[in-house]
């Protein structure tokens, strides 16, 4: 047994007993962190992906030790020479360490800071040309060993410009930590995403938001503080956990920096796009791919992204495919890109707000996301339990309130609202198709613009393993029959077997197949998946423009909000005191949790003004502030508002009033108010002070 099979075997041997004794320490423990934690200790058994990273990585030290770094021509360090494969730089960016640590995809090689850019030219720190090569060289490796070596200290120093000037800038901060991670993988993490470390702020409420060095550097120190079980472990398994808890699952640590692509010119951007979605692509892509149509459908780009090239071997045929009829290429000849053992050229039209803002990389960027998205869940469980439930209650009862609390760490990638009204249609909730000029042609093409439906079906069938919620505000004051149409079908759902959950039957349309993945859809048929829920809220109170029919209501789970008042611990919400009036200038103060409860009991007795539930009012009805002069102006303007014309002048007892016998209109209550004069009638301040 060699030594490094003895390293390995200690690690395992170390993990086992680490693991047996968290699940003793463990047991009855619920807090945050120890989610994580378990996670953490559970995904040391048996990883053999990072097993085999670190096997990796030791390697690169003993092929690569920081010293040898002195001894590099440019020849061993840089990206572009012929004969390149050899390179420090290429093995670390496209080669055998490519992913060792994390990826960094190839995009432009400027991140290795020092290139050789072709006709005898070489560039440097954010890709400007470099006119004293030899010198150049050797002063950036100086500059790079020996911010490697001062790395190695206790608590390092992230200034680069100042004292490494040559280091930095486009790119190479990635690949700068990506060899701290490599050389240094008990103080580095090695992780280049900025989504998974604001991720993990937000889960130790911590802050990460500095270059990707001292994030990776800061963040390990955090959770090694938070979690000292990673102190006995490799680096590398701190970073696995990271990234699996929080994304599901970890093919690579490639971040996929889409937002680097704008950057590029345009064929560094069409053959790094390209190499992100390659492994991805089989016959259906391909197809999309190959067609001008379906490139346009799918990604609007206005002609064929791909052209096969295979067999092609003279300059005039490969000519002939490369330009369109006026003799312009719009391909780029070399270099040949081979998918499914075919040869392919890709186009060279790419725009990002040039051209009249003319843009066709947002399109095809948000096509490869989407196609990552759907391959890198394929191994992701479908998540149950999506449920259709209308929230009702008097207005002011929280029922907005109920359903944000139930989604408050819910992300907002997976909430979506909408609010229903006389004039909302079905167009406006699924879609629809609307004219688009093209700048540069000036023809008119359609686009489906997408609902909130569409928009929230899309994201639950392509994210399964993560809850969506679509939000319905006032329900009821939409015609629902006429906005849901042919998607009311959808609403019944199965409550067992393998589908349980999802729409019980599926209906056909092809608009919004369209935007869902075709994989997941098959002849546009559609269904609600288990992963969606669909809440409404509906005002009892509300004089409704549209009824909902009875074979409405039943597919949808009704919760009732009461007008009890509610806390947060010991301390009623929206709460404040409220001064009324038995004369001029002479008052008693009174809570608002009171006043709007004992208005409840005036209202709704039939001692008393005998209107029913119907008219209460809920305690979120006014919504005030820590400003008096404002919540003064919204009693009077809301609450005596509603309570003089849909209260008072509801009801048909006579001899029972809410206000004062001197108030015979609106513009006298309205004038007492302002004046701080008596506005409720003797019988209803009894109420007040409980003398009833």
């Amino acid at each position: 047994m060699d030594n490094k099979d003895v390293i390995m075997n200690d690690i395992k041997n170390n993990i086992n007993n680490m693991v047996n004794k968290f699940n003793l320490d463990i047991e009855g423990k619920k807090d945050r962190k120890n989610d994580l934690k378990k996670f953490y200790i559970d995904n040391l058994i048996d990883n053999e992906y990072v097993e085999d990273e670190i096997k990796k990585r030791n390697k690169f030290v003993e092929e690569y030790p920081i010293d040898k770094i002195l001894k590099f021509s440019k020849e061993d360090y840089c990206l572009g020479l012929e004969n390149s494969k050899n390179t420090f730089c290429y093995k670390l960016v496209y080669g055998e360490y490519k992913d060792t640590g994390f990826g960094m995809g190839s995009g432009s090689p400027s991140k290795c800071g020092f290139y050789y850019a072709g006709d005898g030219k070489y560039k440097g720190k954010n890709n400007e040309i470099v006119n004293d090569v030899d010198n150049y060289w050797s002063v950036l490796k100086k500059q790079l060993h020996a911010f490697l070596k001062e790395m190695e200290k206790t608590e390092p120093n992230f200034v680069l410009d100042s004292k490494y000037p040559l280091l930095g800038g486009s790119g190479n901060y990635m690949f700068l930590t990506k060899l701290l991670c490599l050389y240094y993988p008990d103080k580095f993490i090695a992780m280049s995403k900025d989504e998974a470390y604001q991720k993990l702020g937000d889960y130790f409420n911590k802050n990460f938001n500095k270059k990707a060095i001292a994030n990776s550097y800061y963040a390990n120190k955090t959770f090694r503080e938070i979690i000292p079980e990673s102190n006995q472990n490799h680096g590398f398994y701190i970073a696995d956990a990271i990234w699996k808890y929080f994304y599901g699952n970890k093919n690579n640590m490639d971040s996929y920096s889409f937002e680097e692509l704008y950057e590029l010119n345009n064929k560094e951007f069409a053959f790094r796009a390209i190499e992100i979605l390659k492994p991805y692509i089989n016959e259906d892509i391909l197809e999309i791919l190959l067609s001008d149509e379906k490139s346009n459908l799918y990604t609007k780009h206005l002609r064929a992204i791909l052209k096969k090239v295979t067999g092609v071997k003279s300059e005039e045929e490969l000519n002939n495919i490369s330009c369109d009829g006026g003799n312009r290429q719009r391909y780029y000849r070399e270099p040949k890109i081979e998918i499914l053992g075919e040869e392919y050229i890709i186009s060279n039209d790419w725009y990002y707000q040039t051209h009249n803002d003319y843009d066709n990389r947002t399109p095809f960027i948000d096509f490869i996301k989407e196609i990552v998205n759907r391959e890198q869940n394929k191994s992701v469980v479908r998540v149950n339990g999506g449920e259709n439930i209308i929230y009702y209650g008097v207005p002011g009862t929280g029922k907005s309130f109920e359903i944000d609390k139930k989604l408050k760490d819910v992300s907002l990638d997976n909430k979506f609202r909408v609010t229903f009204h006389p004039e909302f249609t079905y167009n406006d909730f699924i879609g629809q198709l609307l004219p688009k000029v093209d700048k540069q042609t000036k023809s008119i093409t359609y686009d489906f613009k997408e609902g909130e439906f569409t928009k929230a079906l899309k994201r639950a069938y392509e994210n399964p393993g993560e809850y969506v919620y679509l939000v319905i505000e006032e329900m009821s004051r939409g015609n629902c029959a006429a906005i849901f149409g042919d998607i009311f079908q959808l609403l019944d759902r199965n409550q067992d077997g393998d589908e349980k959950d999802w729409s019980t039957y599926a209906v056909n349309n092809e608009l919004i197949a369209s935007r869902i993945n075709s994989r997941l859809i098959h002849n546009n048929m559609i269904k609600i998946p288990s992963n969606m829920y669909i809440y409404g809220t509906v005002n009892t109170s509300d004089q409704n423009v549209f009824v909902m029919d009875n074979a409405f209501k039943r597919r949808f789970e009704w919760r009732y909000i009461s007008t009890n008042p509610k806390k947060d611990e010991d301390k009623y919400l929206n709460n404040i005191n409220i001064k009324i009036y038995e004369s001029k200038e002479n008052g008693f103060d009174v809570e608002w949790v009171r006043l709007y409860q004992m208005l409840n009991m005036f209202i709704s007795s039939n001692k008393y003004l005998d209107l029913g539930e119907d008219k209460q009012i809920g305690q979120f009805f006014i919504k005030f502030t820590e400003d008096d002069g404002k919540n003064f102006i919204k009693l009077r303007d809301k609450l005596l508002h509603y309570l003089w014309f849909d209260v008072q002048n509801a009801s048909y007892k006579n001899e029972c009033k809410l206000f004062d016998s001197n108030i015979s209109n609106f513009s006298t209550l309205y004038n007492f108010f302002d004046n701080r004069e008596k506005i409720f009638s003797d019988e209803f301040i009894k109420i007040l002070k409980g003398e009833y």
